[in-house]
């Protein structure tokens, strides 16, 4: 092996004080990409990139031809833990097909005092898995206050000098942390279930047993009776979740167009604070194209993952970046349909069953309450259901998690939803088309930090534009002038508000809008034609919570017209000199899958 100082590398070494000697303090973690290292590995003039991008996670990296290594001098903290990414690129001007002596790469890590001698990390990873991040943790606790060489190396097992090779080992994100600044850090975990139905999670009564997770949880948590999302699909619920705005004010209500880059959201704020900020979304909605990119140092659309591969790399996340102020966003897509989930939960609520019935949307979705067999529906909502329980055991396991590291107690956790389901309670399959409270009524917990308020149960109206004001006020920034919602943590909340929620994906073609107060208040459901012309349906939610009935009361109907109109126009107000919403035009492929799912017709 020659010496061989690349162009993005430093030219000469330079000794890395990478943590206090003998502090008894937690220190901060140290990104070795951030810090000087020699690299030794054969001449020539390949533009390896030292940022490496596998499935939308790109990450700074460690990258020269192989055989390579990296030399850092660093001192380690009394409590060290080493994470790292491993992977494998093809390299620069080479063809996935070309020939490879063997079929594996190594990777190792050494450690010493004079050298470095010590293996503390070695894997083969055969050269198929390329294209792909394999998150690997080291214990450095051994080597405690020690000044030492950590090298990174990559290698062929299986020859020794080669003229080129048609791969590159790559480690990404080398950090070296300090355990005991875990339970330091300021963190936010904000975790959206999609289409979890209020009344179907057992924390809010449902006689199934869907969310022991979650009731474990509110112990520790203030869980908000009443929470009702600004709309009946992902798309404007999310975006009003992020801005604390009204779809009627952030735009993003339809497939076509995304949230624009003008509103500050959530996201946006903490980056500037300095948070690391990570997203891991499983719907399309959610992707950048749909504008949820921004304020993300790394946003991971896993399109329609299970929630345990999900988890997995929330857990990741929070062990390489959780001694930093960071944010988490977590979306799980599995009670939205198809209801398939996995062993044991797709037999845990009607083992019994022996009919034909599936979860999949295209059998069931032309039928009706008159022509589907009870049974069948029963099974249905058990497949539902199902799915919830699956991904409660997964938000629990995230709790877990975050409990083994030190930092749930620091963390402002909140978990929700962005819309309910229907089935059939108003004729009608899935959601997005109505706005009833089966597809508005969603869970709300939050778990301030400290355990503050832990054990609450709140019963005033809240809605999804709360989420980000609560965030901001917890960790102590700035509010922007365009969130419409009030932070959530000091406990005095006004019984008489209004509560507003919009869609635009509606069978008759209509711009649908919901006012009610609370969950004993009068409703009023507003349906508005492209020629002006607006439908009324009252509800009295104290005396028909099902909404069934519609009722008649002139007078009421006279004072919610007059809300609507100061809705719309405060509406209107609030989005002069902002910027129009970005058109979206989604791959052939993208769209026929939306299609597939009745989003597009």
């Amino acid at each position: 092996m020659t010496e061989h100082s690349h162009a993005y590398v430093a030219a000469a070494l330079v000794w890395v004080v990478a943590l206090a000697c003998t502090s008894p303090e937690a220190t901060d973690a140290v990104d070795l990409m951030d810090e000087a290292y020699v690299v030794f590995a054969p001449v020539d003039e390949q533009e390896i990139p030292t940022r490496v991008a596998f499935d939308s996670d790109g990450r700074r990296s460690l990258a020269a031809s192989l055989p390579a290594e990296f030399r850092y001098r660093v001192r380690v903290p009394e409590r060290a833990l080493l994470t790292f990414a491993i992977g494998i690129i093809t390299a620069p001007g080479a063809s996935p097909d070309d020939p490879l002596a063997g079929d594996h790469v190594r990777f190792t890590v050494l450690g010493g005092e004079a050298t470095a001698t010590e293996v503390l990390f070695e894997r083969d990873i055969h050269v198929a898995r390329r294209g792909q991040w394999i998150e690997q943790e080291v214990d450095l606790r051994t080597l405690s206050g020690r000044e030492i060489w950590l090298v990174f190396k990559t290698s062929l097992p299986q020859m020794e000098d080669v003229a080129t090779v048609p791969v590159v080992g790559v480690f990404g994100e080398p950090v070296l942390h300090d355990r005991a600044r875990y339970r330091q850090g300021r963190g936010v975990v904000v975790v959206s279930i999609d289409t979890l139905r209020r009344d179907h999670t057992s924390l809010y009564g449902y006689p199934r047993r869907t969310t022991p997770g979650l009731q474990a949880l509110a112990s520790e948590s203030v869980v908000f009776e009443d929470a009702v999302s600004t709309s009946s699909w992902t798309l404007p619920a999310h975006a009003s979740l992020f801005t604390s705005t009204y779809p009627s004010v952030h735009g993003a209500v339809n497939l076509n167009v995304a949230l624009s880059p003008s509103w500050p959201t959530v996201a946006t704020l903490l980056q500037e604070a300095g948070f690391t900020t990570q997203a891991l979304v499983t719907h399309v909605y959610l992707s950048r194209e749909y504008g949820f990119g921004e304020g993300f140092d790394s946003h991971q659309y896993l399109l329609e993952t299970r929630a345990e591969e999900v988890t997995d790399r929330a857990i990741r996340f929070l062990t390489a970046m959780g001694d930093r102020d960071f944010f988490l966003f977590v979306h799980y897509y599995d009670p939205h349909w198809h209801y398939d989930p996995p062993a044991p939960f797709d037999t845990t609520f009607d083992a019994a069953y022996d009919g034909h019935a599936s979860g999949v949307w295209w059998d069931f979705k032309e039928l009706s309450r008159e022509t589907i067999e009870p049974h069948d529906l029963r099974h249905i909502e058990a497949l539902y259901d199902g799915e919830i329980l699956y991904t409660d055991r997964q938000v629990e396991r995230l709790v877990r998690d975050m409990k083994r590291l030190g930092i749930f107690d620091k963390t402002l956790l909140v978990v929700t939803s962005d819309h309910g389901e229907e089935f059939l309670e108003h004729g009608n399959w899935e959601h997005q088309k109505t706005l009833y409270d089966e597809q508005l009524r969603i869970p709300l917990i939050v778990k301030f930090p400290d355990g503050e308020r832990a054990g609450e149960r709140v019963s005033e109206p809240v809605t999804l534009i709360d989420v980000a004001p609560t965030i901001a006020d917890v960790m102590e920034l700035d509010v922007p002038a365009s969130f419409r919602g009030v932070s959530l943590r000091g406990g005095e909340l006004d019984s008489s508000r209004e509560i507003w929620s919009e869609t635009e994906h509606t069978i008759d073609g209509t711009h649908k809008l919901s006012l009610r107060r609370g969950a004993n208040s009068p409703k009023a459901i507003f349906s508005l034609h492209s020629d002006e012309r607006v439908d009324i349906e009252l509800f009295d939610l104290s005396q028909d919570p099902g909404e069934l009935r519609a009722v008649e009361n002139d007078a009421l109907r006279q004072r919610v017209q007059t809300r609507l109109k100061h809705f719309l126009k405060t509406a209107t107000a609030a989005r002069e000199g902002t910027a129009e919403t970005p058109p979206v035009d989604l791959d052939p492929e993208e769209r026929e899958r939306l299609r597939s799912l009745g989003y597009i017709q």
